[in-house]
Order: C-alpha cells, then structure tokens, then sequence
C-alpha cells in the first residue's frame, strides 16, 4: 500500500524520511485492519506523486476492505477525492457536513480551495472568500 523501499525495514526511524515515517505510520494503522482508521494529516510530508499513489491505493483498499476512515486535512481537493461526507469545522454555527457530490457539483470547474474558503465564510471561520 505505501510503496516503501525493502531497506527501509532495516533503518531506525529517525534514518527515515518525513515521507516514508508518514507511510510506515499508514502502514501501521493499517495493518490490523481496523473498524476505524484515524487520520490526521497523514499526507502532509509527502511528495505529490506518493500522493496521488497512496491516494489511489487507499481508495482500492476501501473499495475491497472498507474501513470507516475520519480524515483531517486541510486540502479541500484531498478532501473531496477521499471523502464521501466533508465536515467543515469552527464557526459561530459550529461543524457543518457536505455530501462530496452535492460540493462537486457546487464546484463546478472552479478550485477547490476556493470552494475551501467559500465554505468557510459561510460556517463563519476566518474572513470567508477575498
């Protein structure tokens, strides 16, 4: 699933990259096959390629194994390629929850950060779009 190097197994944790501590870390959670995955930012020290890679291999695992699976991320594109359901949270109104497709379809062609900042001035985190 995370594409490690074969050596990586014989190296210390700190000999290994951000990245590749990112991966084992995956891995790890993982490899118990859990009812419930928790993921916080697990994307943040990886290149984009390995990105996309593990990006698509969790997507096949879900689709073989499926694992409910909360995702904390601040990348709305992210978001909305992993998620069936995004929460925005903070706010005066507190956490507001999307159906991925209902904000595919709210996107359009636009960018989906500015969808991000769009959804943010709407539950009243930070100054909302420029």
């Amino acid at each position: 699933l995370v594409d490690l190097p074969v050596d990586a197994l014989e190296r210390l944790p700190h000999e290994l990259s951000g990245g590749q501590q990112q991966r084992v870390g995956l891995c790890r959670a993982l490899f118990l096959h859990p009812g419930l995955l928790l993921l916080d930012e697990p994307f943040a020290a990886v290149d984009p390629l390995t990105r996309r890679d593990i990006h698509q291999r969790l997507l096949a695992l879900q689709a073989h194994e499926p694992v409910t699976t909360v995702l904390v991320t601040h990348d709305m594109a992210e978001a909305l390629r992993l998620a069936e359901e995004v929460v925005i949270l903070g706010g005066a109104g507190g956490p507001r929850a999307y159906h991925r497709d209902a904000l595919r379809l709210r996107q359009g062609d636009g960018d989906a950060e500015a969808l991000l900042l769009e959804l943010m001035g709407e539950a009243g985190v930070g100054g909302g779009p420029p």
